[in-house]
């Protein structure tokens, strides 16, 4: 068997492999597992892939275990178990009414918190490519859940990604990582429920770096906004990750947020966050296949 990218082939949109293989119909035997080989566009032969069977559980059903009926925090948009769908794996206050109708998101309170910062952390971890486009993340093994350090540092990956699409405009915001005296904040925030959870939480160097560069990030931000506007009626003092981001960042004539801010400030601030965040993302990805999320 071999494989190839599907973008070798005309009339064929997206980046997946496709596969050739023969079978010997003479054996009868039940299929696990093969080895094929990978020729590139060129025709070279880069090296091998393990095809396995379809799992007979996946990370949706793991997730499913930890479902809750209490009012929410958030949601958790999940999108398909396979790699090419976790662009579009986030967290909101609001899911949309096609999600909700076709039960594709997860209600999260602090009883099932780490489990989805789990889920959304190791989809958005694994960076796809033509090969693994369509790998299935699975149903785990049972290791995780001694492995403290694995979920506090999926916590802060999730609460300081970009897949965080929190919006204090659509609800409460519950996911602010710390409390107004934190970051100078000129008022309180109306919940504190995400700085008083992880308050007695132990993290890595790594996540609690992330977390540093995150509350510098929210103490520029409310020295900003008290320098614009004294009376705080103007602009959210609850603000979110996606609050401060746009703030700065603005939106183009098309709506879509910008790249960059004019504010450098702002900039080297994020610059710092989203290199933390990628060395945490480094140190998370062995686990990713050590618990069975992925096989390779």
């Amino acid at each position: 068997m071999f494989i190839v990218p599907s973008f070798t082939f005309d009339n064929v949109s997206g980046k997946f492999p496709i596969g050739f293989f023969i079978w010997d119909t003479q054996i009868e035997s039940s299929f696990e597992s093969i080895e094929a080989d990978i020729y590139d566009q060129d025709g070279n032969n880069i090296g091998k892939k393990s095809i396995f069977a379809p799992p007979s559980q996946n990370i949706k059903d793991w997730l499913r275990k930890y479902k809750v009926k209490e009012k929410p925090i958030g949601y958790l948009v999940r999108g398909s178990s396979d790699i090419q769908n976790s662009n579009i794996v986030f967290l909101t206050l609001k899911p949309s009414e096609s999600v909700l109708n076709a039960s594709n998101a997860s209600l999260i309170s602090k009883d099932n918190l780490i489990e989805n910062a789990i889920f959304l952390t190791v989809r958005k971890i694994i960076e796809k490519t033509w090969i693994n486009d369509r790998d299935q993340f699975l149903f785990p093994n049972s290791k995780w859940e001694n492995d403290e350090y694995f979920k506090t540092d999926c916590l802060a990956f999730s609460l300081l990604d970009q897949s965080n699409n929190i919006k204090s405009t659509e609800g409460i915001n519950h996911w602010i990582p710390f409390s107004a005296k934190d970051v100078n904040a000129k008022a309180n925030f109306q919940s504190t429920f995400m700085s008083d959870y992880i308050k007695n939480l132990t993290f890595s160097e790594e996540a609690q770096k992330v977390l540093n560069s995150g509350k510098e990030l929210w103490k520029y931000y409310h020295k900003k906004i008290t320098d614009i506007d004294e009376t705080l009626v103007q602009v959210p003092v609850d603000a979110s990750y996606y609050d401060i981001r746009e703030f700065f960042q603005g939106r183009s004539g098309k709506g879509t947020m910008r790249q960059k801010s004019d504010d450098e400030t702002y900039n080297n601030l994020v610059k710092t966050l989203r290199q933390n965040i990628s060395v945490l993302a480094e140190k998370i990805k062995p686990k990713v296949y050590e618990y069975g999320f992925l096989v390779e």
